[in-house]
């Protein structure tokens, strides 16, 4: 789950919306159709993204998460076996408990949380959506342009992106200007 956050820049919800059926492998693409949300008295509703909204769009993969997809893949088809088709939850999740049903958001972080104190980490402020955010600084960084960035995040405008990130640019253009001071050293 981390592993493909952090190289997706998907937000939970979406992540817990993914389905099989909107990923191909072969093509290295992921679909974002729909989400899943924690509606209080109704459980964890699945939502489709209607088609004029911003968020439903299709990202490319890096080839490193293919393995990884095709591990989980594996991993269900073993526990779907093991559970027998009457106690299996055929949602055809990628993210699900062993039974095949949905995680909760705040499962997700909790055991995002627990991961954080077994490696020591006591930052409060770094959340499992800080994988989304940290994705996007990595992309602004190797200098994907800001359309590119807004469309892979599901933003609605650049602008949003731009706010969102901006301290970002500013911490990248200062680390460029140290390098071009010491190209500059180095050429005098």
């Amino acid at each position: 789950f981390i592993i493909i956050d952090l190289n997706t820049g998907l937000r939970i919800s979406e992540m817990l919306g993914l389905q099989w059926e909107y990923i191909n492998l072969r093509k290295r693409t992921l679909t974002v159709q729909e989400v899943l949300v924690k509606v209080s008295g109704e459980g964890a509703i699945f939502q489709e993204i209607p088609t004029t909204k911003n968020s439903q769009r299709t990202i490319a993969l890096p080839n490193k998460l293919i393995p990884i997809f095709k591990d989980i893949k594996k991993e269900q088809a073993e526990l779907r076996l093991r559970f027998g088709a009457e106690y299996y939850t055929e949602k055809n999740l990628v993210f699900c408990k062993p039974d095949g049903t949905p995680y909760y958001p705040t499962t997700v972080n909790r055991n995002f949380n627990k991961i954080k104190e077994e490696a020591g980490i006591n930052n409060v402020e770094l959340n499992i959506h800080s994988l989304r955010h940290t994705h996007a600084s990595r992309l602004m960084e190797l200098g994907w342009p800001a359309k590119a960035i807004q469309e892979r995040l599901g933003h609605y405008s650049t602008e949003i992106t731009n706010d969102i990130y901006s301290h970002v640019s500013v911490d990248f253009e200062q680390r460029l200007v140290d390098k071009l001071d010491d190209d500059i050293e180095n050429m005098v």
